[in-house]
C-alpha cells in the first residue's frame, strides 16, 4: 500500500486488513503504514494476517505496540501448527503478546 493512498481512503471504513505476502516483512514501511492509519483514519480496525515469526523478536512487539491504535490486532492462519499459535490485543494502557503455555 503506497502511503499516498492512505488519505484517499473513506474514513468511515469499519475496518482494513492486511495480507499476504507476510506483511511484517514490510519491516519499517509496515509500522510507517500502520501511523498513516493511526493518523488518517483513526476510527477504523487494522487487521493483519502474519505468520507470526517477527512477533517472537521484542524489539519488534514493542514497535507495533507503540503505534497504540484503538483496535489493531494480529492474527496468525491457521496452517501455522497450534502450538505456534499466538494473539495480540492492544488496549489503551498495553500490549499482551500471548502464546500457548511453554512457548516463551
Amino acid at each position: 500500500m503506497c502511503l499516498a493512498t492512505i488519505p484517499l481512503i473513506d474514513p468511515s471504513a469499519q475496518e482494513i486488513g492486511f495480507t499476504g505476502g507476510e506483511p511484517t516483512l514490510l519491516g519499517d514501511d509496515l509500522f510507517r503504514i500502520l501511523r498513516a492509519m493511526k493518523s488518517y483514519l483513526p476510527q477504523t480496525a487494522i487487521h493483519i494476517l502474519s505468520n507470526g515469526r517477527l512477533f517472537a523478536d521484542l524489539e519488534f512487539v514493542k514497535r507495533y505496540a507503540d503505534i497504540r491504535h484503538f483496535d489493531m490486532m494480529v492474527g496468525n492462519n491457521r496452517f501455522i501448527p497450534m502450538s505456534r499459535r499466538f494473539t495480540i490485543m492492544w488496549s489503551s494502557q498495553t500490549a499482551l503478546l500471548t502464546r500457548r503455555s511453554g512457548e516463551f
